[in-house]
């Protein structure tokens, strides 16, 4: 249809006939009670916390979790010492080429730090073996006193038994 407007032409309505465009399958999942479970239990713990989202992760240009922790989380990383005895009168040099191997100056002491991966206790040196990339949430508490992450598996497992209960 061509129509020509001018300053008197009345108004005009066109109706189209719907067509329907066939789309793809759409599956959507809320992970709301997963990130306010998370939160919750982040401000549950009297002391401050860093948080790194998936979005964070991924765009760091680091080779794995262990320098992610000791570069971008900032901390005043340490050699564990060799002894039992923690505390200092003064902090130890920084970390030595190594790098860092979980542990922090903490208010006078060395403090020992402690890693959870999905909930497991895990060692420090296991930071190597995984990229920032492979978590969806990196949560350090007290400059580096606990270090909690979540890998994407682990996160896609809890939205599918959230999905599963609900059903």
């Amino acid at each position: 249809m061509t129509v020509r407007v001018g300053a008197e032409t009345p108004p005009l309505t066109l109706a189209l006939p719907p067509e329907p465009i066939p789309l793809e399958a759409i599956t959507v999942a809320a992970d709301s009670a997963l990130a306010r479970r998370l939160a919750a239990q982040r401000n549950s713990i009297p002391m401050a916390v860093q948080v790194f989202d998936r979005k964070k992760l991924r765009e760091t240009g680091l080779p794995d979790l262990n320098s992610f922790v000791a570069i971008r989380g900032a901390i005043d990383a340490l050699p564990c010492p060799a002894s039992r005895s923690l505390r200092r009168t003064r902090p130890p040099d920084a970390f030595g080429p190594s790098g860092w191997t979980g542990c922090v100056w903490k208010r006078g002491w060395v403090v020992r730090t402690a890693v959870y991966i999905d909930g497991r206790p895990r060692s420090v040196d296991e930071l190597h073996s995984l990229a920032p990339g492979d978590l969806y949430l990196l949560e350090i508490y007290g400059s580096g006193v606990m270090v909690q992450g979540h890998t994407n598996a682990w996160v896609e497992r809890m939205r599918a038994e959230a999905l599963q209960s609900s059903h």
